[in-house]
């Protein structure tokens, strides 16, 4: 049954993670642990490109490539975000073949951080003073399969992250199950597992 079409909210406060609330669009729909005789493999490759945070949204016309170290970490990060939906045999890194295939493309910008405000904070109340910096991500899967016709999904995540020290947002995230990239993940899957693509990842069943 699809849910209510309203913004799902999601917070994370797990160990070592910036403490975050995102909403997606269009929300997710549960999804169960896949029993591991059905699950089958994953393909992703992905392109990921920074834009900057502009008036609330993301800039349309300036868009910078995340190539080398920065785009293999998110390629890194959506490819454990992927296989921690408990959903595919494996999840590799590589293009259309025999099975299931996602290419994904990643835009993404953050809010500027407030000098000003990082500042007061660690002067009055040694870093302690909370504050909140937003970042838009939009994910978009392209998704293929033998025998089938490609399909696009396509999702925005708004994400706020609440800080207390003048680093701790800028400070980049690791490579942990408890990030907004786990959240678009899973959504992205919810719906691949809705529109019957889990059966092509050639699982049994």
């Amino acid at each position: 049954m699809r849910p209510s079409l309203a913004p799902l909210l999601f917070a994370s406060v797990a160990a070592g993670c910036a403490s975050y609330r995102i909403t997606i669009e269009p929300p997710p729909f549960d999804l169960a642990a896949r029993a591991a005789h059905a699950r089958g493999p994953l393909a992703v490759s992905l392109q990921s490109t920074y834009a900057p945070y502009v008036d609330g949204d993301l800039s349309r016309t300036d868009l910078y490539p995340r190539d080398r170290e920065l785009g293999r970490q998110d390629l890194e990060r959506y490819r454990q975000a992927l296989a921690a939906t408990q959903q595919f045999a494996a999840v590799t890194l590589g293009g259309p073949g025999q099975g299931l295939h996602c290419a994904l493309t990643v835009v993404s910008g953050r809010e500027p951080a407030q000098p000003g405000r990082r500042w007061l904070s660690l002067l009055l109340t040694l870093g302690q003073l909370s504050h909140e910096q937003r970042e838009i991500v939009r994910l978009e899967a392209v998704v293929s399969a033998p025998g089938r016709a490609p399909a696009s999904y396509r999702f925005e995540g708004r994400v706020t992250t609440d800080a207390v020290s003048a680093d701790d947002v800028q400070t980049r995230r690791p490579y942990s199950l408890c990030g907004p990239e786990n959240e678009l993940a899973r959504a992205l899957v919810s719906h691949l597992a809705k529109d019957g693509w889990l059966e092509s990842a050639g699982g049994a069943r």
